[in-house]
């Protein structure tokens, strides 16, 4: 399973994933949609994917996969500023990756929400 997925990337992508993200266009769900043709990778293997890279691929950016979704509304964390993201929405503008620069307007926590189900 694993050769046959490192060939696959090899003769779609010439082993680059950055190759995969230009042919989903950066669009998130397209970016799914592929991961998910190679063999073994599914919703889960899709999440994780997207947990990790979210951090250079900015149009992930936010990323919460269901069961973190799930598991915060659950919780004790009912009101936004209980999330622990809120810290974030203080340093960042909307929606922005993390790196952003300080200082900029607040995120907006319905965005943060509505982008991580979104993906």
């Amino acid at each position: 399973m694993l050769g046959d997925t490192a060939l696959m990337l090899l003769d779609k992508y010439r082993g680059d994933l950055r190759q995969l993200r230009a042919a989903a266009g950066r669009n998130p769900r397209r970016e799914r949609l592929l991961l998910k043709e190679c063999k073994g990778i599914g919703e889960v293997g899709a999440d994780i994917f997207c947990r990790e890279a979210q951090i250079t691929w900015d149009e992930l950016f936010p990323f919460a996969d269901r069961r973190a979704l799930e598991a915060a509304g659950s919780s004790s964390m009912t009101t936004p500023t209980d999330w622990p993201v809120e810290w974030l929405a203080r340093t960042t503008p909307a929606c922005s990756p993390p790196w952003s620069a300080p200082g900029s307007p607040k995120t907006s926590m319905a965005c943060w929400r509505r982008r991580a189900v979104e993906i």
